[in-house]
């Protein structure tokens, strides 16, 4: 199973810089985020995953044959030999903004196992930097979400959506609870 049929538009990779080094050096981080965002971008057109699997496939990079990476961004899914053809089959659908909401809520609260309270959605707001990403859409011309987070369905409760702004509602939900 991959990772897309766990949770459709999961968060699939990360970049991350201590705070300090965000407020050291301000325009090096401004810099790099907008070539991540640019970058990103420019992943999630399928017209150009062909080039990106050329430029990635050497041996300073992921040292894997281009037909292999080429079949992972562009191809159907391919499952024990079979092609998964059809809307949905490209293995490239993750999420392109950070939203907030993939960590507003630490289900371990719920279930008891933390005795403090804990602002999630502000370490969210801090750590992920939906805003700040938002505006550099923007800023380089790119359709931006018109929010920082984002309600989600997964695979485990698949009529059960986990919604940022009640996360202690989608893990009662639920009938297994900690004895």
């Amino acid at each position: 199973m991959l990772s897309k049929e766990i949770w459709p538009g999961h968060p699939c990779c990360a970049f991350a810089r201590p705070k300090s080094s965000r407020q050291k050096n301000p325009n090096t981080f401004q810099a790099l985020f907008k070539a991540i965002v640019d970058a990103t971008q420019y992943a999630h057109q399928a017209s150009n995953r062909k080039e990106i699997a050329k430029a990635i496939s050497p041996r300073n990079f992921l040292n894997q044959p281009v037909e292999v990476v080429e079949q992972v961004l562009t191809g159907p899914t391919r499952r024990l030999g079979q092609h998964q053809d059809g809307p949905g089959s490209n293995r490239l659908r993750s999420v392109s903004l950070p939203f907030n909401g993939n960590l507003d809520h630490d289900p371990d609260e719920t279930v008891g196992y933390l005795k403090q309270d804990v602002d999630y959605k502000k370490i969210a707001q801090e750590v992920y930097l939906a805003a700040g990403c938002r505006d550099v859409m923007k800023s380089l011309g790119y359709k931006a979400p018109a929010q920082n987070s984002m309600s989600h369905q997964f695979m485990l409760g698949k009529n059960k959506v986990f919604n940022p702004d009640a996360p202690a509602d989608y893990i009662k939900s639920f009938a297994i609870r900690r004895a």
